[in-house]
């Protein structure tokens, strides 16, 4: 099945159904002792129904505006499989880095200071507005792990 995308333009909404059957991120580290970092969490044991739902699973309903800075949505559903997380620390390092939590507290607050700056002078912030929320993740397993040296 992969990846199902419908998506429906009308005067009156938008709407988005997405579906991803299967994720998997593999861990790109040389060497590693643990070859996927993300994946869908197989069962346990027998009694377990077997699940026939997508990994993934996104249902949006949106409402035109008159107005830029407001974002109506009649529900937004997020639904998703239970998820393992193995990361290796190196890697969890490597990714923060990569997503900038390595910088200083000084570039940090340089950020945050630029945001405020905005709404002080005059630029309004974009506001959304939600009928029905609901993200729905039953489990997340995560482990970190340091890997052995071989010396």
């Amino acid at each position: 099945m992969g990846i199902n995308v419908q998506y429906m333009q009308l005067a009156t909404s938008h709407m988005l159904e997405l579906s991803i059957q299967d994720v998997q991120v593999d861990n790109q580290l040389i060497g590693t002792t643990q070859p996927f970092m993300l994946y869908v969490t197989p069962l346990s044991n027998e009694n377990e129904v077997i699940e026939t739902e997508p990994a993934v699973r996104v249902n949006v309903v949106k409402f035109p505006s008159k107005s830029a800075l407001t974002n109506i949505y009649k529900h937004l559903m997020i639904t998703a499989q239970r998820f393992t997380v193995q990361i290796e620390e190196k890697l969890l390092l490597k990714l923060l880095s990569f997503f900038g939590y390595d910088q200083a507290e000084s570039q940090v607050e340089k950020y945050e200071n630029l945001h405020e700056k905005t709404v002080e002078q005059g630029g309004m912030p974009v506001r959304y507005y939600f009928d029905n929320l609901k993200i729905s993740i039953p489990q997340i397993k995560l482990s970190v792990f340091t890997p052995t040296s071989c010396h």
